[in-house]
């Protein structure tokens, strides 16, 4: 439910964006969102889904999916996260 509710708010603050951008652009010509809105981050629907959304939920499947690899945990620090050469 997570997941999916964090791709929900993603797609509604990717329309949200658009609708307010193309506003924009109808009341004040080409180029005006540029000055006025900030770009969004399409990769991750404004910063809604990202690895650590996906991978969250992918996690608590562990032995339950076979040879499922977890390369990179979040919640790990950097210096002492382990990496998984896939090997």
């Amino acid at each position: 439910m997570d997941l999916r509710r964090s791709f929900r708010l993603g797609i509604r603050a990717r329309e949200t964006y658009e609708d307010e951008s193309d506003a924009l652009q109808e009341n004040h010509g080409d180029g005006a969102e540029d000055e006025v809105t900030p770009k969004f981050d399409y990769e991750t629907l404004g910063g809604h889904v990202d690895y650590s959304t996906l991978i969250s939920p992918v996690r608590g499947l562990k032995g339950k999916l076979k040879e499922l690899i977890v390369r990179y945990d979040p919640s790990l620090s950097t210096s002492t996260a382990q990496v998984d050469s896939g090997r």
